[in-house]
């Protein structure tokens, strides 16, 4: 297999004259608002977790509260394990850990065959509050959801399940976590309260948080080949800018979820290939522009194009209409987390 620069959602095609749900027919124009709505949610996603790493609470993080639900699901999980299905750092897992098992939320114990290897579980309390939490989602996304009818949200299940079995074949895991997450039949953990009478509501939940499930892993792949052209962050800056002609380093630092420190080495990097270059904001003398020279634009067009006949060999058989379906249903997906984001609450 060769290495891939570009993860699924951090590339997409420019914005096309045919616009994501519209009335456009064919394949190409369904694979395209696919694929643009994948983008628009991995965006929400990143910028509703730069927002909460402002937060002091211990389970306000968007990537901490899902290392809770991983643990819900699979109900006991190695620190590395967490690491990589959380997009944690291992030593911020470690330290993540030790705050919530001496809150009360979480316990560990020895391997039995590995002392050096703790499993970590929810205990009553770490259970009851992903349950509140998760809850009150639930509730939300109902409402958001509820101009969809049960149909919609299987054909658009199917679809999502699909882009996670693409980005799990890449990825080709051994036997470990994520392989037994994605064989589960069921992906979330059950709730005792129900929050709506569609047998596929429940699917779309489990397909979103797969698809979010592989992304986070191929991503911890691509950090894992140690090549600087597969950096996952170098590779969100470009697809900001190819999406977005340029943009300041604050917004950057948002929408990829870096840190202002990290972008300023990142940036000097890319400029220094000859991948980026900066104007001054004539608004702002402050601030500089960035955008993409001739050189990054043929670098993430072509990983564009990589990931596009990916999409039409996965997707050729089934219907644009299925695919228009599973992006609006991703769409208000991407709203609800932009509500969230703009409330400044804790994403659940």
């Amino acid at each position: 297999m060769s290495t891939d620069p570009v993860g699924p959602t951090d590339v997409i095609s420019e914005p096309s004259s045919t616009a994501p749900g519209s009335a456009a027919s064919g394949p190409a124009s369904g694979l395209d608002a696919l694929r643009t709505a994948i983008y628009r949610l991995s965006v929400a996603q990143r910028r509703l977790t730069w927002r909460q790493k402002q937060a002091s609470d211990v389970l306000s993080s968007a990537a901490r509260f899902r290392a809770l639900v991983l643990l819900m699901s699979v109900g006991e999980a190695t620190n590395a394990q967490l690491a990589r299905e959380a997009g944690l750092k291992p030593n911020t897992v470690s330290v993540l850990l030790g705050q919530m098992e001496a809150q009360g939320y979480v316990k560990r114990r020895c391997d039995p065959h590995d002392g050096r290897l703790l499993w970590t579980s929810l205990t009553r309390k770490g259970k009851a509050q992903v349950v509140r939490r998760h809850v009150r989602w639930r509730t939300q996304l109902a409402e958001a959801l509820s101009e969809f009818s049960d149909d919609d949200l299987v054909v658009a299940s199917e679809v999502l399940e699909q882009v996670a079995s693409l980005f799990h074949r890449i990825v080709s895991p051994g036997d470990d976590l994520f392989t037994e997450v994605v064989a589960k039949g069921t992906i979330l953990p059950p709730f005792d309260t129900p929050v709506s009478g569609k047998p596929g509501f429940e699917r779309i939940q489990g397909a979103v948080y797969l698809l979010a499930l592989t992304d986070r892993r191929l991503t911890w792949h691509f950090k894992s080949i140690g090549d600087p052209v597969s950096s996952s962050g170098r590779q969100k800056v470009l697809l900001v800018l190819l999406t977005n002609r340029e943009a300041t380093a604050a917004r950057l630092s948002r929408e990829t979820n870096l840190k202002p420190n990290s972008m300023s080495v990142l940036l000097a990097q890319l400029e220094g290939q000859g991948v980026v270059q900066r104007r001054d904001d004539p608004s702002d003398r402050r601030t500089s522009l960035v955008s993409l020279t001739r050189k990054g634009r043929a670098e993430a067009r072509k990983a564009d194009s990589e990931w596009r006949q990916r999409y039409a060999e996965t997707f050729a058989s089934t219907p644009p209409s299925a695919l228009v379906t599973a992006s609006l249903v991703l769409d208000r997906f991407a709203e609800l987390l932009g509500a969230e984001d703009e409330r400044g609450e804790p994403f659940a």
